[in-house]
């Protein structure tokens, strides 16, 4: 089969250079096998994205999260918080609320935190907050794939239960930032 469908392979064949061809084929086979998993690693991803859009479309449309703590306390601190980075300094002490707090130490700000630091500095303050949200869970997905796999799950197996970790115990934590950001790194901190 090999000498009729790569030349390289019936070269050495017939040189009777068994190592070689050994080599030649494990450096082919590494190579296929690479490119299925980027593959297959693209459509776990487009997946979790995918599934962020069935139960966010809110999200996906420009929408915004209300309820709970998210608008009258997470907001302002994010709305003070963006304002900071704009202006080129990091939120030490939010005078606006009280007698004042140390923004930089709450941990709902998430003031150093490395995507933070770029979404709120960048975006509006609404569309950084959909724009973590999505990618943390679509991040958890992923995470939660692969550790499974890692776990000797198949395919399958490991996707049923990247949807029950995702998707059954993110929503209920929506209006607390800190667990959905966390608990999306878990999977992976768990996979390495």
């Amino acid at each position: 089969w090999l000498e009729t469908r790569v030349p390289v392979f019936g070269n050495l064949a017939a040189k009777k250079n068994w190592a070689e061809l050994d080599h030649v084929y494990r450096h082919v086979l590494w190579k296929s096998t690479t490119f299925l998993a980027v593959i297959l690693g693209l459509l776990v991803a487009a997946t979790a994205v995918g599934l962020t859009a069935v139960f966010w479309p809110g999200l996906w449309e420009g929408g915004g999260l209300l309820g709970g703590d998210l608008y009258a306390y997470y907001l302002p601190q994010k709305v003070f918080y963006a304002e900071g980075l704009r202006e080129g300094t990091l939120p030490f002490w939010n005078h606006l609320v009280g007698n004042g707090y140390p923004q930089l130490a709450e941990s709902q700000t998430g003031a150093l935190y490395p995507l933070n630091l770029v979404l709120y500095r960048t975006l509006s303050v609404n569309t950084a907050y959909v724009v973590s949200q999505l990618f943390h869970y679509a991040l958890a997905f992923c995470g939660c794939w692969l550790l499974a796999r890692r776990l000797e799950l198949a395919r399958l197996p490991a996707a049923l239960s990247a949807l029950v970790y995702t998707y059954g115990w993110f929503p209920a934590r929506i209006s607390l930032e800190w667990a959905i950001l966390g608990g999306s790194w878990l999977p992976l901190a768990l996979w390495c």
